[in-house]
C-alpha cells in the first residue's frame, strides 16, 4: 500500500496528519496501519469502510482510536457519555451504535521492546 492510499484511509476520518511508522514497505502486513489524524469533535466517530477490491470481494476495514477520551456509545460523538447525549432522539433507536471495540490500546515501541 503506498502512503499516499493510507493518507486517503486517514482522510476518511478527519484530516490526516502523516502515517506513522511508514518505512515503504508493506506496512499493514502486520494486520493494522497507524495515522495520525485532526479529527471533528462534533462528528461521530467512524468505524469503518469497505475496501473495494478489483475481482475480489469488498473487504471491512475497521477503524480503532488511541488515546480516545470519553465517548458516547450511542451517538459516537467524543466528549461525552450517553447519560449526558443530547442526540439520543436521532440515534437510540435499535440499540447502542458503538461500543468499547472502538478503543485501541496505545502502544508505543522503546528503546528495549522488540516488535515482531
Amino acid at each position: 500500500m503506498t502512503e499516499n492510499n493510507e493518507m486517503k484511509i486517514g482522510n476518511l476520518v478527519g484530516s490526516a496528519l502523516m502515517v506513522l511508522n511508514y518505512g515503504g514497505n508493506n506496512d499493514t502486513i502486520s494486520g493494522y496501519l497507524r495515522i495520525k489524524v485532526w479529527m471533528d469533535q462534533t462528528k461521530p466517530l467512524l468505524k469503518g469502510f469497505y475496501l473495494k477490491r478489483t475481482g475480489k470481494k469488498d473487504s471491512w476495514v475497521r477503524f480503532q482510536y488511541e488515546r480516545l477520551f470519553d465517548f458516547c456509545y450511542d451517538c459516537g460523538r467524543v466528549n461525552h457519555v450517553r447519560a449526558e447525549c443530547n442526540f439520543l432522539g436521532e440515534s437510540s433507536k435499535g440499540g447502542l451504535k458503538f461500543g468499547p471495540e472502538l478503543r485501541a490500546v496505545f502502544y508505543q515501541p522503546g528503546p528495549t521492546t522488540s516488535v515482531f
